[in-house]
């Protein structure tokens, strides 16, 4: 996110925060404020375990085709692309920000 940002590339900054108790993840926080739909600027989508997914989040009920993966726009090691091309997938999506993908 820290890179999208100074790159202007806001689609991919995200803020996140987790909650754990007792060294277990309890839930979580993503935080986009640059989002924008329509009128609608900024979004969250938040999670606590036992409970359930909320915010302006869309979801979709049938899986995609094939197999797609998401990585990171910066880190193309040999281990990384080895370890992508192992998976066999049908579309490889490069993004920026840990929270976008």
């Amino acid at each position: 996110g820290t890179r999208e940002f100074t790159e202007g590339r806001l689609e991919g900054v995200t803020v996140l925060i987790g909650f754990a108790t007792q060294g277990n993840a309890i839930g979580g926080i993503i935080h986009q404020p640059f989002y924008a739909d329509g009128n609608e600027h900024g979004r969250s989508v938040w999670g606590i375990v036992n409970s359930g997914v909320y915010g302006k989040c869309i979801l979709s009920g049938k899986p995609l085709p094939g197999r797609i993966l998401a990585g990171s726009l910066s880190h193309r090691s040999k281990t990384v692309v080895d370890a992508v091309n192992a998976c066999e997938p049908s579309e490889v999506l490069q993004a920026g920000g840990c929270g976008y993908k």
